[in-house]
């Protein structure tokens, strides 16, 4: 499970058993092992959405956004790591009031390794509002790690993280607008759609 320099095979690999497998992934995977193999994959993650978005901005938008897509090669790996520990933080503590005895770093592997999906969420984010059918997957995944991962029974997991991801599917609509007058207003018109609701994704894992 653990991800080693210049190992893309290994990236697909957990891709591919997230996407397909989830519940095995979880029953398999190592709670404890340190921190940089997560990281290293959280990393990984966020350069392919880097380069997803940057390749994005520079067909809607052409030569004028190449600073704002290069920008993202470096701004986006940097937000994933500072959100993979801080948000693990919320969902240890969410974990350890549902009944978890697991620890901080095992909330912080599930966190890294659900990112998995963040490719294919940033694909659904090019379609204006399927992002938020990305958000309703991450919140399944993480309820899925609460029953294989942490021993928590299927009926309180899904409970907990149903209401969670109808909040926050509820907060990305409401947040969209808001993002597109913050900061979408410079972006041509056919970056504008992807821009809000992929923004608020990221607003809403920050």
């Amino acid at each position: 499970m653990e991800v080693r320099p210049r190992a893309p095979g290994v990236v697909t690999g957990i891709i591919v058993q997230m996407v397909t497998r989830p519940a095995q992934f979880f029953q398999a995977m190592p709670k404890r092992g340190g921190f940089l193999g997560p990281w290293r994959f959280v990393v990984a993650i966020s350069v392919i959405d880097a380069l997803l978005d940057a390749l994005f901005l520079t067909a809607a938008g052409g030569h004028k956004l190449l600073p704002e897509a290069g920008a993202l090669l470096v701004v986006v790996p940097v937000l994933f790591t500072v959100t993979s520990f801080l948000f693990s933080g919320v969902l240890f503590v969410l974990w350890w009031l549902m009944g978890s005895s697991q620890s901080f770093e095992t909330a912080y592997r599930v966190f890294a390794y659900t990112s998995a999906i963040t490719p294919i969420t940033t694909l659904l984010g090019f379609v204006p509002y399927l992002s938020v059918i990305g958000l309703g997957w991450w919140f399944g995944l993480l309820a899925l790690a609460g029953v294989y991962v942490h021993g928590i029974s299927p009926r309180k997991s899904f409970a907990i993280f149903a209401v969670l991801a109808i909040a926050a599917a509820v907060s990305m609509t409401q947040l969209e607008r808001q993002v597109l007058k913050m900061n979408a207003m410079h972006l041509p018109g056919a970056a504008q759609d992807h821009f809000i609701t992929h923004s608020a994704a990221h607003v809403l894992r920050t």
